[in-house]
């Protein structure tokens, strides 16, 4: 509204009487004007359509009109330079070659400002609509973010019927989210960093709350709607999300124990989309029973590339997978700069000792396969039960497809292949052309859904808490207000009990369980209690933790990192008790 008298006086005063115009002397330079006239007239046109149709912001339309106007001056210094012999030429045709550009800018004149007005109008009846649409809105789901993860999110959430309000904290989001979802999605612009932004989104009456912007952001944020007032409800009866790196939570869980308490009236809950996506991995397919299938006595992966979701799979690899029916778990890695990963792996599992075999071997990169004699060699010294390719860089479909063209012809092991990747998108017509035996393992679009964020994942881990409650007796928090160290606790012992089950031939997820597995896992007692403290005594070496003879959560010591055989009987007991919900979870599972 402050510019609209600047851009009326800007464009007043070319509905000024033209002058006369002298006579034409060169017809066809006339006609050859004309036609320029019109195509400036059409260009203009498409440029402020596009403009509008591309919401355009309203600081934007007055470089459109400059750069209009710019444009027809150049277009006047071409044609002065080019259609005419010379300035003599130019003589007689200067005020004819004027009232041409004029009559282009007067049509430009109100198209622009019309658009002007539109916009305008558009700007104030968008918030209107908005506020219209949140007036008693309840149940649906508030997301801030802006790179890919956050818009496959709103895609699936979409899918499913759900209510999305997205918080954009620039004019540029909000385009970004217009272009992706039109309509289907409630913008809500402002600072984000706000908290009427997080009053007008509704935040104390949705469902779920998802940050999805940086480390730091997230942590602002949290700290922010700590102190949101909402109209009602009482304390932590809306979930919060947000999604951190596992370091950021090691530093908050150390710096400030308890940090992700539920706080006013929301419940805090981080989340890694490459832990979930690890977690997902093992949770939908039985690689145990694979490897007992390919006669290995124990895992091992063949590894190209590395990447963010490739180190969350090791690790998690690591804390399911040891049991005394199985050799230790073992990982070779092809990489393109093997000293920096080698030193990498030692800083996540050198702690680990003889617990989890782990090498490191050069390699050029994708699409560029292995010598056929060193893989047979490497799946001689032990036998390969899968292989996984980081889909970091360019050329893993290709090498993927080789190594199975490869497996198929005989020249190499077969072993099922797994292209390792954020985004699956673009991957799914690369892999129909495997036959089936090249799979995506957990891309973006089938870990970020709700079933995920609502807690899924979390089922088996809630029944340990509340079984470990109901068994150690006395005051212990529920599941909403524990301590994310204890969480990860749980989560790593319910995620265990999926190797336990398997070492014992108990089928995986959605098996039919077998009579007699109470009689089977009493059988086998304390051999599966040793694996469950080998489990997670591994789990505490690779979060930072070592043993101390007293325990202290922010120094990370812990008294019982030691062999089982030197734990008390009290401490023992406690891994028994583990076992024996053995038969709850499988049944869960079925």
């Amino acid at each position: 509204m402050i510019r609209l008298p600047r851009l009326v006086r800007r464009f007043l005063g070319l509905f000024s009487r033209s002058p006369a115009e002298p006579p034409r002397q060169q017809a066809g330079a006339d006609a050859r004007l004309r036609r320029i006239a019109r195509i400036c007239i059409v260009v203009c046109g498409v440029l402020g359509f596009a403009a509008y149709a591309q919401q355009t912001p309203l600081a934007q339309f007055d470089q459109i009109t400059d750069q209009a106007v710019a444009l027809l001056d150049a277009l006047y210094k071409t044609i002065k330079l080019f259609m005419f012999s010379g300035p003599e030429a130019m003589a007689g045709h200067e005020h004819n070659l004027a009232n041409w550009l004029l009559a282009v800018l007067r049509f430009l004149a109100p198209l622009c400002l019309a658009g002007y007005v539109i916009s305008w109008f558009d700007k104030l009846w968008q918030p209107i609509v908005a506020r219209l649409r949140l007036w008693g809105a309840k149940g649906h789901y508030v997301i801030t973010g802006s790179d890919s993860q956050c818009w496959i999110l709103i895609r699936n959430i979409l899918a499913q019927g759900g209510t999305v309000v997205f918080i954009a904290n620039s004019n540029e989001e909000a385009q970004m989210a217009w272009r992706r979802f039109g309509l289907q999605v409630i913008i809500v612009q402002g600072q984000v960093a706000a908290v009427e932004v997080w009053k007008r989104a509704r935040i104390d009456r949705a469902a779920l709350g998802v940050l999805l912007r940086t480390d730091g952001e997230n942590l602002g944020l949290m700290k922010l709607l700590r102190g949101f007032k909402g109209r009602d409800g009482e304390s932590g009866t809306t979930r919060i999300s947000l999604r951190l790196s596992r370091l950021a939570v090691l530093r908050e869980l150390v710096a400030r124990p308890g940090v992700f308490a539920p706080g006013s009236r929301f419940r805090f809950e981080p989340f890694n989309p490459d832990a979930m996506a690890a977690r997902a991995f093992f949770h939908n397919r039985t690689q145990f029973m694979d490897a007992a299938a390919a006669k290995a006595p124990g895992v091992h992966w063949l590894i190209f590339g590395a990447s963010s979701r490739i180190e969350a799979m090791i690790e998690q690899l690591a804390r399911i997978a040891p049991h005394p029916a199985l050799e230790t778990p073992c990982v070779t890695l092809f990489s393109t700069e093997p000293t920096r990963d080698h030193h990498l792996l030692d800083q996540k599992l050198g702690g680990l000792g003889t617990a989890f075999h782990y090498s490191v071997r050069p390699w050029e990169q994708a699409p560029a396969m292995p010598g056929v004699d060193d893989l047979g060699q490497i799946d001689e010294a032990r036998p390969v039960t899968a292989i996984l390719i980081a889909n970091d860089g360019e050329g893993a479909p290709e090498l993927a497809l080789s190594l199975d063209g490869a497996a198929e012809r005989g020249r190499i092991f077969s072993a099922p292949i797994f292209v390792v990747c954020a985004k699956g998108e673009t991957l799914l017509p690369i892999t129909d052309l495997g036959g089936g035996r090249i799979t995506l393992a957990e891309p973006d679009e089938a870990v970020l859904t709700l079933e995920n964020l609502t807690g899924v994942l979390d089922r088996s881990a809630q029944g340990l808490h509340q079984a470990y409650c109901d068994y150690a007796q006395g005051d212990h928090p529920d599941w909403s207000e524990l301590d994310e160290t204890y969480r990860e606790a749980n989560r790593r012992a319910a995620d265990h009990a999926k190797t336990k089950l398997e070492a014992l031939g108990v089928p995986g997820p959605l098996g039919s369980i077998e009579q007699g597995i109470e009689d089977l896992v009493a059988q086998h007692r304390e051999e599966l209690a040793i694996a469950e403290h080998e489990s997670w005594r591994i789990d505490r070496l690779v979060n930072g933790w070592v043993f101390g003879e007293t325990r202290d959560n922010q120094k990370r010591l812990h008294p019982n990192i030691k062999p089982y055989e030197e734990l008390s009987t009290a401490e023992k007991n406690l891994d028994r008790w583990q076992v024996d919900q053995l038969p709850r979870i499988a049944k869960r599972r079925a």
